[in-house]
């Protein structure tokens, strides 16, 4: 009986044995094949075949491009770089949009192909709230070389990639625990998104192939965006198909089916794809589907969340796998399961000069740095004035169980007179994300610096207020500029984050004489229309180096905020009343210039100027330490400014009038 038990474990140890030995070749063979297909491939990047001008026969539809090639320029920012060229940020010259320019050279035939599916998937798909919209395509002039570029117009996403995202959310532990997943109304929104993305992505016969985070770009609202077509399968067919030498990233693919079976690919492998992105979306970047199916199989069916059962049935086998239609319901069913919410970050962007933007917080970076504060010049000298501060004040609504919410922002500007131009600055304030700040602060230089070449030489032959008044016209035009463009994405309902945004922006004079100053706010706020100048009649601020911009929004009132949340924006309730991290349902940008008029009326707030979008005449609202009144007319507005300067200078009370006080709110 020893003897046989001996040899038991002398046969399984040899056929233990014999099957490691043959491990080795059985991972052989599939990847020798998998390398005869690489080299085909790369033998096959020698044979592009460029025409007299320079362009492959498979970009002939391409070069017939009706796109203007003149309307988009680089700025020099590098977003990128692949293995097929570069991404660059850039813009619209007309109208200041900023955006994304992929340029990709024929150096062999996988570039090829890349551009040419990139063009076709954007063209087949249109336009969708959750896929990166390609705004034009061309071939660019010849550069001195006898190849031509592709280039793709990309609408600019500016909170990076989703990977990015993920980890921010769960940090760099390798540790993994699946009874936890970080289901949160963020996670939760960016799944929904990219279910219904990939939903439309099918319904056009389309698919993408390589589905992973990096591949999956975020506005700075968070809005997923859908990217990278270049090794997608459109209508069924791609000149991708030889050898299927690209099949995307190992770690997001169904092995068993495309590499162990040698399956052809089906529109089930992007519902794998997306699964293993929801798991990351949960987990972080450690977690992998198959340790999910794992530990679903290990528990009992009871003590699974819906969440958990529906990803891993998009991780089942391709016969048993379950439908993009199946995961959007059980998604739609999570949105009423209470879930941790965190506020959206609140971001402040500013000018400094035409042109340069930079978020006070990479200002208050700066300032620690002695490279700068040496710099008696530099905005970040210690010599210099600028300084910024922040406060997010709560006080006792009107209503019960609403509460206000102040955000409040004061920089005073150091400006150095004798400029070769007109220096624009600004502050954004961007509730719905980051898009709202970065959008407006990188797109109103640019507008305002076309309006202002329109006049430029008008400028040359006056001075004084007069040339603060043209200013004053080129800034007010390009305002309206910015506004129609955001009326333009609210109706083509593909940027929704852009919400939320207000701004109260200064125009300086090259003298350093005269300011004009207005406000502007977006269309998701109920201010779209055309602002009214603060024009302060003869009141030109003489001392342009004390210039101070103030910024400030209050929220009240539930009901429009109920219905901006139900147009898709970002506005969150909070259990003990109403908690505002998204939209504001209710905005004012305040903004003053050069003047201490109203600096320390309310000390709360330490502003006292609020224009007022007025559909039909200009009225003026001023917070004094008595009450809220609002002018009537544009003769009051004017006397009400006046009263409030002299109060400042006199270092006196606000005293206001019998007409003000019948206006009273």
């Amino acid at each position: 009986g020893q003897m046989l038990r001996f040899r038991k474990h002398g046969i399984a140890s040899t056929a233990v044995f014999a099957v490691l030995q043959l491990l080795p070749l059985t991972l052989v063979f599939p990847a020798r094949k998998f390398l005869a297909a690489r080299r085909s491939v790369i033998h096959d990047r020698s044979e592009v075949v460029l025409n007299s001008d320079g362009v492959p026969e498979e970009w002939e539809d391409i070069a017939e491009s009706q796109h203007d090639p003149n309307v988009w320029e680089e700025d020099g920012g590098v977003l990128g770089k692949g293995a097929f060229g570069i991404v660059a940020r850039g813009i619209n010259k007309k109208t200041g949009e900023l955006v994304a320019i992929k340029r990709i050279s024929p150096s062999h035939r996988l570039a090829v192909a890349t551009a040419k599916n990139e063009v076709e998937a954007a063209n087949s798909l249109g336009e969708h709230p959750n896929i990166v919209q390609m705004k034009a395509y061309f071939l660019a002039p010849p550069n001195g070389s006898h190849a031509r570029d592709v280039v793709i117009v990309y609408r600019l996403a500016l909170g990076g990639d989703l990977q990015t995202w993920i980890n921010q959310q769960h940090g760099n532990s390798f540790s993994v625990d699946f009874n936890k997943p970080k289901l949160t109304d963020e996670a939760l929104r960016i799944m929904r998104q990219l279910t219904a993305a990939l939903q439309h992505i099918h319904s056009m016969n389309i698919q993408h192939r390589d589905l992973k985070p990096p591949n999956i770009l975020l506005s700075a609202g968070c809005t997923a965006l859908i990217a990278d077509f270049g090794i997608s399968l459109v209508n069924r067919s791609s000149a991708r198909l030889q050898g299927h030498a690209a099949l995307g990233d190992f770690y997001f693919i169904d092995v068993d089916s495309l590499v162990t079976k040698e399956l052809p690919y089906t529109l089930d492998d992007d519902i794998y794809s997306l699964g293993e992105v929801f798991v990351r979306i949960l987990y972080g970047r450690y977690a992998t589907g198959v340790d999910l199916r794992r530990f679903v199989e290990e528990c009992s069916s009871n003590s699974v969340p819906p969440v958990l059962q529906a990803l891993k049935q998009m991780l089942e086998g391709r016969e048993s796998r379950c439908s993009l239609e199946q995961v959007a319901q059980i998604l739609d069913q999570l949105r009423f399961v209470p879930k941790p919410s965190e506020p959206r970050p609140m971001v402040m962007s500013m000018f400094l000069g035409i042109g340069s933007v930079a978020t006070v917080s990479a200002v208050m970076d700066h300032l620690k740095k002695k490279k700068f504060r040496k710099q008696d010049m530099s905005v970040f000298s210690k010599k210099s004035k600028l300084q910024a501060s922040f406060c997010v004040a709560q006080t006792q609504g009107t209503r019960p169980s609403l509460q206000d919410y102040y955000c409040h922002a004061r920089i005073p500007w150091n400006v150095h007179a004798g400029a070769r131009s007109w220096r624009l600055l600004g502050m954004f304030d961007g509730h719905g994300g980051r898009d709202c700040a970065k959008f407006a602060a990188q797109s109103l230089p640019h507008e305002v610096r076309r309006m202002l070449r329109e006049v430029e030489d008008e400028a040359h032959e006056v001075d004084g207020v007069h040339l603060w008044r043209m200013a004053a016209a080129a800034l007010q035009k390009a305002l309206e500029s910015l506004d129609r463009l955001y009326i333009k994405f609210r109706e083509k309902k593909n940027n929704m984050d852009l919400c939320g945004t207000t701004a109260s922006v200064a125009l300086l004079s090259p003298d350093g004489l005269h300011a004009a100053v207005c406000n502007i706010g977006d269309s998701r706020t109920a201010l779209v229309g055309d602002w009214k100048l603060l024009e302060h009649s003869g009141n030109a601020p003489r001392q342009v180096p004390g210039l101070i911009l103030s910024h400030a929004h209050r929220v009240s009132d539930p009901s429009e905020m109920a219905r901006i949340d139900a147009a898709g924006g970002f506005v969150e309730y909070g259990a003990s009343g109403h908690r505002v991290n998204g939209v504001l349902g209710v905005s004012r940008a305040i903004g003053y210039c050069g003047i201490r008029d109203f600096a320390d009326l309310v000390p709360s707030l330490s502003d006292s100027l609020i224009v007022e979008r007025d559909g039909e005449s200009r009225a003026l609202v001023a917070v004094g330490s008595d009450g809220l009144f609002k002018t009537c007319d544009e003769s009051e507005a004017c006397t009400a400014f006046q009263s409030a300067r002299a109060c400042s200078l006199n270092g006196g009370r606000l005293c206001v009038s019998e007409p003000f006080r019948r206006g009273r709110l």
